[in-house]
């Protein structure tokens, strides 16, 4: 996503972006919060949209990213956030049939993918459908070193936090403008 923010700033918009709980710089938290939900983090995107967002700001939310941004857009909590958001880009989301089933979220938990990870060739092949096909090797390497440089623990609670999730009666009363791009 560094590309994309690098173009958006030079088109003159502000970009705020952060690591989700458990990815990159953020650690899984201890705040007595229960672990990795979506409820969990759409409740932390709130505290970034709420103390970084200036009125009309588009929320953009990919993969579980756009879990969350649904979540948050959907909710009767989390209002200083929503009322901040002047509209949604939702990139390979959904909003409900996400239930991983128990043999995906324990390979992602395993040693062993985690070492077949850190193999590029054998990495990027593995998880070539989670950017498609005919996706570049320079963005599919970087797929898979994001894949790697998680924790395996928090991939397996990350594919385990959409099981249930339905926001589709939610997102009824959501007015604000949305893109939804998926391919």
């Amino acid at each position: 996503w560094g590309v994309v923010a690098d173009r958006l700033i030079r088109s003159g918009h502000r970009v705020v972006s952060y690591d989700q709980r458990g990815h990159g710089a953020s650690d899984t938290g201890d705040d007595g919060a229960p672990g990795i939900t979506v409820d969990r983090l759409a409740a932390d995107l709130a505290q970034v949209v709420t103390a970084t967002a200036t009125p009309g700001a588009i929320l953009a939310g990919h993969s579980g990213g756009g879990f969350a941004a649904l979540r948050l857009a959907s909710g009767t909590d989390h209002t200083p956030a929503r009322q901040r958001l002047g509209g949604l880009v939702l990139l390979a989301t959904a909003a409900h049939d996400q239930d991983t089933p128990d043999s995906e979220v324990r390979m992602m938990g395993s040693a062993h993918f985690t070492r077949a990870l850190r193999r590029p060739r054998l990495g990027r092949t593995l998880l070539r459908q989670t950017v498609g096909a005919d996706a570049d090797t320079p963005l599919r390497e970087t797929n898979r070193q994001l894949f790697a440089a998680t924790d395996p623990a928090v991939r397996a609670a990350c594919f385990r936090s959409s099981r249930g999730m339905d926001l589709r009666a939610a997102l009824e009363r959501v007015t604000l403008p949305a893109r939804v791009l998926a391919g």
